[in-house]
């Protein structure tokens, strides 16, 4: 796409079966819902770094994207205006590394719902995690959750068979609900920093847990 394209409409790439690549010119700012939505051989994909949202079901059933990384001028994975509950990733059923950029504050619901992706790092610009972000995420075996993470949302990981590796950066323990960790791995392990154990098998929800709470990371 050539420079000088300030946004794109939404569908605007939808369903395009064929598309294989795409780079998305610095110009672009804003990219509206489903935009690759349906494009099942789009496998990779330079974003603007100057977008400032991954809106609602942006790349819904990529099937075949495996890798993305979003840049940093980005705050919200997800719109926080919408009402929809489709990922902006739903469906993106290769998916297997995520990079998340300095900017992103939030992630917004359902925003993962990828069975190939192995490991996240959420990071510490991050405050909100919303609910069912990462559900369903079946091959998930650890995520890093960044230090300023004050909220993770209900069913966040739940149906993450494989998750059994969780580290929580936060001193304090962030709030969650109690389907936050649902039917995660069989043997999981909670790291959390030094001097905050006791903390964490104390708080709400996360005492369900506390038999789990075994390792700690360094402040």
């Amino acid at each position: 796409l050539p420079d000088g394209i300030v946004s794109m409409g939404n569908h605007a790439f939808s369903r395009c079966t064929a598309l294989t690549r795409i780079v998305i010119p610095n110009s672009v700012t804003t990219m509206n819902m489903y935009v690759f939505s349906g494009c099942s051989k789009l496998g990779t994909v330079t974003l603007s770094e100057n977008l400032s949202i991954i809106d609602v079901g942006l790349f819904e059933d990529c099937t075949s994207l495996t890798h993305i990384t979003i840049p940093n001028n980005v705050t919200y994975i997800g719109n926080p205006n919408s009402t929809n509950n489709v990922g902006a990733f739903d469906g993106c059923s290769s998916l297997q590394s995520v990079i998340i950029g300095s900017g992103v504050k939030t992630n917004s619901w359902n925003s993962f719902k990828c069975s190939s992706l192995t490991n996240i790092v959420i990071p510490d610009n991050v405050t909100l995690i919303s609910f069912s972000a990462f559900e369903n995420c079946t091959a998930l075996e650890s995520v890093v959750i960044g230090s300023g993470v004050k909220t993770i949302g209900a069913d966040v990981f739940r149906y993450c068979y494989a998750l059994n590796n969780i580290t929580c950066s936060r001193t304090t323990p962030p709030s969650i609900k109690r389907s936050t960790f649902s039917t995660i791995g069989s043997s999981p392990k909670i790291y959390v920093p030094v001097g905050s154990g006791e903390a964490y098998k104390a708080a709400q929800y996360w005492s369900d847990y506390a038999s789990d709470i075994v390792g700690y990371i360094f402040e």
